[in-house]
């Protein structure tokens, strides 16, 4: 065997292994400047608006989330295409591959911002936001339409993060992340001052967060990867192939957002806006353990497409086994020590408006140890392009999740929700993945 061969591949390793690095450096960076934001925005915004509006504004910046699979999976698709071409060298098939799928995904933007923005006029919101009084719910239907023109740029605008990571360069859209989240925490700080409502919190965090996407637009283009396609562009085989490969991303996206993130829609419709509060409050704490979880996996995906590309499995191989060991390593400590640290965090972070229930607290814990396995076992996948499994044990997860929900909320109460979410996993996703699925996620681990 040619001596230069294995040498160029552990250069390519390597390679993979400091972008994987200095993404996951900057990630923790970027997410560290946004949870400060988010917690002091809940300290600053939960006294100001009070907790009907503070449920209102909070389900509203879930609805970002609960709703991000609305841009067809083109996004996600994009990851794995980009680091394919990314890998070859093949910079003029990149560039027509990066402007094809904006251009996608902005028509797609166009289209959903305008139904949003219909919805937002015509829906009978006192079913969404039970209880809220009338005041209340015309600032609500306020707060909706400028958050459907928000999320409509978000699908472009994220696109182009999607495509960052394809190129191993996530630590760019990091950067950005946190410029901008601080640009936001500075409006934040100065709304009370200025007598700012839900509209404005809106703005200031979900808004701001939107926008971090526009310097990575720049960028694109500056590199030539992304320009005006040319005439037949919707038709080209680019298109048909992120269309086919984002229809199953569409499917997996719709199960994991709905199955884990619809908790503060069924709270808000089954116990009120008020109850949201509370959960939101768990929700962000535990975000101390998903963040340095995500930012440690995420950039794996596009690195093990990267090297599946170059043929490197060994390198996939052993980074899988890091990544799940880590994942949970990191979950268990963070869990332990916000378990001990909620009862007296909580109070302090909401000027003593909300006692969080010890169970709702337990129950976000262990639904944070699945999590953690699932996003590493997920990043495996994705990296492999293996997506039919996911949709299949998704789509399990999905409707079981709901069924408990739905079932149990009102009797149960709110402590029951991260409880039911892990259970759902459980069944639907880490049995599978344990059994019949086992020689496919794990046999090169």
């Amino acid at each position: 065997m040619d001596k230069a061969g294995p040498d160029a591949e552990a250069h390519r390793a390597m390679e993979r292994q400091r972008r994987a690095r200095l993404t996951f450096v900057t990630g923790v960076m970027a997410r560290t400047v946004g949870l400060a934001g988010l917690f002091i925005s809940l300290r600053i915004s939960l006294p100001w608006l009070g907790e009907a509006r503070f449920g209102v504004l909070a389900t509203l910046a879930s609805l970002g989330s609960l709703l991000a699979f609305l841009d067809l999976g083109i996004g996600n698709g994009l990851v794995a295409q980009v680091a394919r071409l990314e890998a070859t060298q093949a910079h003029a098939a990149l560039g027509q591959l990066v402007s094809r799928g904006m251009a996608l995904v902005g028509v797609v933007g166009i289209a959903v911002a305008s139904l949003l923005a219909l919805a937002a006029y015509l829906a009978p919101l006192e079913r969404l936001f039970h209880g809220a009084d009338p005041a209340t719910l015309d600032e609500a239907r306020s707060a909706l339409m400028l958050f459907a023109v928000f999320f409509g740029l978000s699908l472009p605008l994220g696109a182009a993060q999607r495509v960052m990571a394809g190129l191993q360069e996530g630590y760019r859209a990091h950067a950005a992340t946190a410029v901008f989240a601080l640009g936001g925490l500075a409006i934040t700080l100065a709304l009370p001052r200025l007598g700012g409502g839900v509209l404005a919190f809106l703005a200031a965090g979900y808004g701001m967060s939107v926008l971090a996407g526009m310097p990575l637009v720049w960028t694109l283009m500056r590199r030539e990867l992304l320009s005006v396609p040319g005439r037949g562009w919707l038709g080209s085989p680019d298109t048909h192939r992120l269309l086919h490969a984002g229809g199953l991303y569409f499917v997996l996206q719709i199960g994991l957002l709905v199955g884990s993130s619809v908790d503060t829609v069924l709270v808000s419709s089954t116990l009120g806006p008020a109850a949201v509060a509370t959960l939101v409050v768990v929700q962000r704490l535990f975000m101390l353990v998903a963040v340095p979880v995500q930012m440690g996996s995420l950039p794996l995906w596009s690195a093990y497409s990267h090297a599946l590309a170059s043929g490197d499995t060994a390198f996939v191989a052993s980074t899988f086994r890091r990544s799940i060991r880590w994942n949970l390593a990191i979950a268990l400590a963070g869990s332990a020590v916000l378990i001990a640290v909620t009862p007296w965090l909580a109070p302090v972070l909401t000027s003593r408006l909300l006692v969080v229930p010890v169970a709702l607290t337990l129950g976000q814990a262990l639904w944070s140890l699945f999590d953690a396995w699932g996003v590493a076992v997920s990043m495996r996948l994705n990296g492999a392009h293996i997506i039919v499994p996911q949709v299949v044990t998704t789509l399990g997860f999905v409707v079981l999740s709901i069924a408990l929900k739905v079932a149990l909320l009102e009797s149960l109460g709110l402590a029951c929700l991260p409880w039911l979410t892990a259970i759902a996993f459980a069944v639907a996703v880490a049995l599978p993945y344990l059994t019949g699925y086992r020689r496919l996620v794990f046999g090169a681990a």
